[in-house]
């Protein structure tokens, strides 16, 4: 990916958190032993394509540049896990989409800041007609079938992960979550080898 990104991660003591984690490193891939595994931590992109200036990029300038991102303070930074989907691109063969919902306004601002220098038209445009958000599950360039689908479907749902179509944070007494609120935003070299990808930065929100 061009640039770099800003991720959304879970709260880091969550159980959201340790299940997705869980489910990236070790019950997704158990189901595909032909694949050569790729970790990477559970994430929701809140926007890619930033530059930054050289002395900035993978240094302690890094961090005090992220604290300084100015981010809007009344807004509800809900993640709402939709549905479970198979894609044509490595990096979306395997995701749970996420409700755009009050999202729109915080990823707008934040594009607008880490993108295009203020222009809140520009990224309300990239948002709404560009912007897909998702927590990947897998990252691979093979064909996933509507079988296999459904296999990882019911490994998903006894992780604890509840997937519907509904715009509603659920945590009930069985411990199923089908999101998370608040969290961190982490700042991501995207523009290196995927091998090579890692947080240099990350804030609580």
């Amino acid at each position: 990916m061009p640039g770099c990104s800003l991720w959304l991660l879970p709260p880091s003591d969550s159980p959201i958190q340790l299940i997705l984690s869980d489910l990236v490193t070790t019950k997704i891939p158990s189901l595909f032993p032909e694949l050569h595994n790729v970790v990477f931590e559970p994430h929701m992109t809140l926007t890619s394509e930033i530059t930054l200036p050289p002395d900035i990029s993978g240094n302690k300038r890094a961090q005090r540049w992220l604290d300084d991102l100015p981010l809007p303070k009344k807004v509800n930074v809900d993640v709402c896990l939709e549905s479970l989907d198979v894609g044509a691109q490595y990096f979306k063969k395997l995701i749970l989409s996420v409700s755009k919902g009050p999202l729109e306004t915080f990823a707008a601002h934040v594009r607008s800041t880490a993108v295009e220098n203020g222009g809140m038209t520009a990224a309300t445009s990239w948002v709404k007609e560009t912007w897909a958000p998702h927590v990947s599950l897998m990252y691979a360039d093979i064909e996933v079938t509507a079988q296999k689908r459904q296999e990882i479907l019911q490994v998903v749902a006894e992780a604890g992960i509840r997937i519907e179509k509904q715009n509603v944070l659920l945590e009930d007494g069985k411990g199923d979550y089908s999101g998370w609120t608040g969290g961190r935003i982490a700042l991501v070299e995207t523009w290196k080898e995927l091998r090579d990808w890692e947080v240099v930065a990350a804030r609580a929100i």
